[in-house]
């Protein structure tokens, strides 16, 4: 049995490490960071917004039509908003550490 068990453990452990190594480097987190967020009960709006800019902020709080207006008018680009969205899920998968597939470099 424990066999299995450290099996088990072992894969998950090297699926999230995996996952984690995809991550750009820039948008990894500190262990002091992810400590308080850990700590923390609500993590979305202001808290997860101190790691991201201005305008990845703007961008993952605009509503789907102003989001479609503003990409349609050339206002913002499709790699900008891929890029905020796949930055706030980066956040979010270190914080839950999660082993959830994630596909930063096919976005």
């Amino acid at each position: 049995m424990v066999t299995i068990q450290s099996d088990w453990k072992a894969a998950a452990k090297a699926k999230v490490e995996a996952i984690k190594a995809l991550v750009p480097a820039n948008w990894i987190l500190s262990d002091e960071n992810l400590k308080d967020a850990k700590a923390k009960r609500q993590l979305t709006g202001n808290y997860i917004n101190q790691w991201l800019d201005v305008k990845e902020v703007e961008i993952i709080n605009l509503d789907s039509k102003s989001l479609v207006e503003r990409l349609r008018a050339g206002i913002l680009t499709a790699l900008e908003v891929t890029e905020a969205y796949c930055h706030t899920a980066a956040i979010a998968y270190q914080i839950v550490s999660t082993s959830l597939q994630t596909l930063y470099v096919h976005s």
